[in-house]
C-alpha cells in the first residue's frame, strides 16, 4: 500500500483505503512514526495541521502496476504518545470532500436544466471534474422544470437528491472527482466466499454485522414542491414495504413534472433506505478476489454464511471496499455487502424475508 504525500512516500506502519460506491467520497489512513523538523522539515510541514498537502493513495501488487484508487487531499493528524512510544495518525479524502460540507455561496434556483447541467457548474466552484458513465446518459440530461438549492443545503446531499430522483448513484471515481453511476447489478460474479470452508477466499477469524430495522419504513410518499405540480394528472408516487408490519410513513420531496419521476424516487428511495440500514463487514485475507483482480466496489460475490443467515448461499452486491495493511494481519479486505436490488427500484429482493 501507498500513500504519497505532496510527492512524498510516506514510511507507514499500518494504511487503510476505503472506496465506497455511493457517498461520493472516498477515504485513507495511515499511521506513521513521529517526524523530526530537525531532520526532515520538508516531511514535517508536508503532515502537520493544515497543510492540506495533496495526496495519492495507491495500492501495489508484485509484478504489476501500481493502482491509483484516491487522488486528494488531507484532512486530519492526530498525534499520538504513550509509554510505548510516539506516532502520527493521518487521514485524507478524494477531491469531492468539500461537497459534502459546504453549504452554496447562495441560495440558487436552477430551470429548465439536467443533472449535467447542475453538477458542471457547481465543479467550477469547488475545483473537480463530474464523470458521467455511458449507462446514466439518459438520466444526467432528463431536465428538471424547477429546483433550488437553499443557503443551509450542503451540496453534495442536493446532487444526491438529483440523482436519486433518476434512479442513480452519486460516487467519486479513481482520481477524487464527482461520478454518476449505476449498480452493476447484473454481472457475473467475480466468486465465492464460504464462511468456515477452506473455501477459495480465505475469511479472516473474527467479523461482526448489523441489520438495523428503526430506520426503514412500510409506506413511502412523494410529494412534489414544483410550483407547476397542480399539473400533474396522476399520483405523485406511492410505494409500500409489504415485509414490515408496523405502520410507519417517509415522505420523499421531488421537483419533477415528467409522468412516473414520483414512482421511481420512491421505489429508489425505499430501497435505499433499507440499504442504509445494513451493516455487513465481511473481512477476507488478501487484496484480491478469486477472479485475481483487486476486490472492487460495485461488483457481486456469492457468499455462504450461516452467521450472515445465508446458509444456502446468495449473491450480494460490494458496497464498499476497505483495503488494510499492518504488522498483526498483513494484507485484508473489508467488503460491505448489501443485497443487489436494494440499489435499483425493482422489488426488494433479501435472503432474509
Amino acid at each position: 500500500m501507498k500513500i504519497v504525500l505532496g510527492g512524498r512516500e510516506l514510511n507507514t506502519v499500518s494504511a487503510s483505503i476505503k472506496r465506497t460506491m455511493d457517498t461520493g467520497l472516498d477515504e485513507w489512513n495511515c499511521i506513521i512514526p513521529e517526524v523530526d523538523p530537525q531532520i526532515d522539515q520538508e516531511l514535517y510541514d508536508l503532515v502537520k495541521p493544515r497543510s492540506f498537502a495533496p495526496s495519492i493513495a495507491s495500492i501495489q501488487r508484485d509484478g504489476k502496476k501500481d493502482k491509483k484508487l484516491i487522488i486528494g487531499f488531507k484532512y486530519g493528524t492526530f498525534p499520538t504518545v504513550t509509554n510505548q512510544g510516539s506516532a502520527l495518525a493521518l487521514r485524507g479524502y478524494s477531491k469531492t470532500f468539500p461537497l459534502t460540507i459546504s453549504n452554496p455561496k447562495q441560495p440558487q434556483e436552477f430551470i429548465d436544466s439536467s443533472i449535467r447541467d447542475i453538477s458542471r457548474k457547481f465543479q467550477l466552484i469547488f475545483g473537480f471534474f463530474t464523470k458521467f458513465s455511458g449507462a446514466v446518459d439518459s438520466q444526467v440530461n432528463e431536465k428538471f422544470e424547477n429546483v433550488k438549492i437553499n443557503a443551509q443545503d450542503k451540496v453534495f446531499d442536493f446532487l444526491q437528491d438529483l440523482a436519486r430522483q433518476r434512479g442513480i448513484l452519486t460516487s467519486s471515481d479513481n482520481d477524487g472527482n464527482l461520478e454518476y453511476l449505476i449498480a452493476r447489478t447484473s454481472q457475473k460474479s467475480v466468486g465465492s466466499i464460504v464462511e468456515g470452508k477452506d473455501g477459495v477466499v480465505p475469511i479472516t477469524e473474527e467479523f461482526s454485522a448489523s441489520f438495523d430495522d428503526t430506520n426503514i419504513f412500510q409506506t413511502y410518499q412523494a410529494v412534489n414542491d414544483s410550483p407547476f405540480a397542480f399539473l400533474l394528472k396522476e399520483p405523485q408516487g406511492i410505494s409500500k414495504d409489504s415485509r414490515i408490519k408496523i405502520v410507519s410513513f417517509k415522505t420523499i420531496i421531488t421537483n419533477s413534472l415528467i409522468k412516473g419521476a414520483g414512482q421511481k424516487t420512491v421505489d429508489f428511495t425505499r430501497n435505499q433506505t433499507v440499504a442504509s440500514g445494513l451493516s455487513m463487514p465481511f473481512e477476507a485475507n488478501g487484496w484480491e478476489s478469486p477472479n485475481g483482480e483487486l476486490w472492487k466496489e460495485n461488483t457481486l460475490v456469492d457468499v455462504e454464511s450461516n452467521s450472515l443467515f445465508v446458509p444456502n448461499g446468495f449473491t450480494f452486491l460490494i458496497r464498499a471496499v476497505e483495503y488494510r495493511e499492518d504488522s498483526s494481519k498483513g494484507e485484508t479486505t473489508v467488503l460491505s455487502l448489501v443485497p443487489p436490488s436494494l440499489y435499483t427500484g425493482e422489488a426488494i429482493d433479501e435472503p432474509w424475508a
